[in-house]
């Protein structure tokens, strides 16, 4: 006996369900990245933490900045254009794959420069007032999101390369005196998160603005 039409919906629905978690569970981690930036902000235990890394980074052990992370931040997102060079196609065409990176690498500016002007808090260095939360993170993370959506599912050590390289830039900006722990620690929230959500709403998107392509299932 064939299975019925309704049977074979169900399938389909239950190994969407399994292989792709709702964006709220995906959401989890960056959210509370995000949130203890922002409770850092005024809660005297954790803004101590703050000042003992700084403590011990920047004034226990003295050192010239190194600006890296300028170029290091961009690398993750290279990463996927370097691999499609090569012939390995990551989840979605190269120019989705455009589109994905420029929605979530705008969407991320938008909200980091926002919140930036909003808090207007002074940098470790005494440079600046916009250091929260840090924009080089952000981009960082974007990035390795971005890597770890095209690539994940075929090799998680790319994912991990991407995570780790994003993760140094984070550090490099505490190195450089830039940054406080917590603007780091909520700037790779925000990256992470709000590519994330752009991977999930993509399909949506695409079909309102560029009809003429194929429409991809939702990430």
């Amino acid at each position: 006996m064939l299975p019925s039409a309704n049977d074979s919906l169900s399938k389909i629905e239950l190994y969407d369900n399994t292989i792709r978690p709702s964006l709220s569970r995906q959401l989890i981690i960056p959210s509370l990245l995000t949130s203890y930036g922002f409770l850092a902000l005024n809660n005297h235990k954790l803004r101590s933490i703050d000042n003992q890394i700084k403590e011990e980074v920047w004034v226990d052990h003295p050192h010239r900045p190194d600006h890296i992370d300028d170029a290091l931040q961009y690398i993750p997102s290279l990463s996927v254009y370097i691999l499609n060079g090569f012939g390995l196609h990551g989840k979605n065409t190269l120019a989705d794959a455009n589109r994905l990176y420029l929605l979530s690498s705008f969407a991320m500016m938008m909200v980091v420069q926002t919140t930036k002007r909003i808090t207007q808090l002074r940098r470790p260095d005494g440079f600046g007032n916009n250091t929260f939360p840090s924009g080089h993170t952000s981009t960082a993370f974007v990035a390795a999101e971005f890597l770890n959506q095209e690539y994940g599912a075929r090799s998680p050590l790319i994912s991990a390369a991407g995570y780790l390289m994003a993760s140094a830039v984070g550090y490099m900006r505490i190195y450089n005196n830039r940054h406080w722990f917590r603007d780091i620690v909520s700037g790779a929230g925000i990256g992470m998160g709000i590519t994330k959500t752009i991977y999930r709403i993509y399909p949506g998107l695409k079909n309102k603005f560029w009809s003429d392509k194929k429409v991809l299932p939702a990430y």
